[in-house]
């Protein structure tokens, strides 16, 4: 039996021992012991006429008392359910901002001033963490949950932009702007060098139909890049039909 379940339970014998101790009371008050002796006798002697009556006969008592014992047991469980129910409710409540407050406790400030005082690599890793939900360890293995925020990725991705002209901010953001003219910042990104963006843009060409223009400059790239992590994505790429990587 549960903490909760033992705590109704108690209360609930306890409703029960008050209920018999009022009534024996309140019976007690209403017919002193002398003329309760007395009705005694006299019920013992004669059968009083009352006895004859449909409302005191135990064929129609019982059911009553049945029935009546069986709404008040009702109506102490809804009381105790209900209660419970409450609880349980601003228990979890409670629990629910405590997290939401230490998740919120983990998240950077995206001012300016905060951003200055990050490298280009820890301030993409918190730009990733926002957008995703989680934050990477430094070296990318672990993840711990982080509060999500489109609009503070793109700040962060804006400012690496505006304020360090980082190229893979710009492939990120381009990316995430796809539609508002992103396709200028990836541009540029690949102009500078960045290998996402470039492979970006030859997988463009599979996209368009020309899938071997595509797989020429992906084989390209594989050759001349010495990043480990943008090789396996060429060659994942190479391994899907382009059809299946543009869908």
């Amino acid at each position: 039996m549960g903490e909760g379940q033992t705590v109704r339970a108690f209360i609930l014998v306890g409703f029960y021992i008050l209920g018999a101790w009022l009534a024996v009371y309140i019976g007690r008050i209403s017919v002193p012991f002398e003329q309760h002796k007395a009705f005694f006798l006299l019920t013992e002697q004669a059968q009083h006429p009352s006895s004859k009556m449909l409302i005191n006969r135990w064929f129609f008592v019982a059911p009553i008392t049945v029935i009546s014992c069986s709404f008040t047991l009702f109506i102490s469980l809804v009381i105790l359910t209900t209660v419970d129910v409450i609880e349980t409710t601003e228990s979890q409540l409670t629990k629910d901002k405590q997290r939401q407050d230490n998740l919120q406790s983990r998240a950077i400030e995206v001012t300016e001033a905060n951003l200055e005082l990050m490298s280009n690599d820890e301030a993409m890793r918190h730009a990733f963490a926002f957008f995703k939900g989680n934050l990477p360890n430094r070296n990318g293995y672990r993840y711990t949950a982080y509060p999500k925020s489109e609009y503070k990725t793109k700040r962060i991705l804006s400012f690496l932009v505006e304020k360090r002209s980082y190229s893979r901010a710009k492939f990120v953001l381009g990316l995430l702007n796809y539609n508002q003219n992103g396709i200028v910042l990836i541009q540029e990104a690949a102009n500078e060098g960045d290998i996402y963006a470039k492979i970006h843009i030859a997988t463009e060409f599979g996209c368009r139909g020309d899938a071997k223009k595509a797989t020429d400059l992906l084989n390209l790239l594989a050759k001349t890049t010495s990043q480990k992590s943008a090789q396996n994505e060429i060659y994942s790429i190479l391994t899907v039909s382009f059809k299946r990587i543009c869908a």
